[in-house]
């Protein structure tokens, strides 16, 4: 028995269905992706990123910075001191710092 295609609607068409969910599954895939790519950024300064950090998505220059520390010593004597360290995530945009 041949089918009329042109006759038949296409949303009721099961063949058709199962075509259109498959594309919508590929098409959230790759937007997924996307986000997943956008959601990322890359130091590309040319010195250690404990020492200067440029963004590559925001552009954001940064130089000089340091996390201060409380320490704690014997009998409550406390201490605060400077450290350097390497962000994870960008301060301007919220980006998470990847390796190229």
């Amino acid at each position: 028995m041949k089918s009329n295609y042109k006759n038949i609607k296409r949303e009721s068409d099961p063949k058709f269905n199962e075509w259109l969910g498959s594309m919508n599954y590929w098409m959230n895939l790759r937007e997924s992706v996307r986000k997943m790519n956008d959601k990322t950024c890359t130091h590309i300064g040319d010195i250690a990123q404990c020492d200067q950090f440029i963004c590559s998505k925001c552009g954001i220059h940064i130089e000089d910075w340091r996390m201060l520390v409380e320490e704690e010593y014997d009998y409550g004597y406390t201490e605060m001191a400077n450290y350097e360290y390497e962000f994870n995530f960008c301060p301007n945009c919220g980006r998470k710092i990847v390796e190229e």
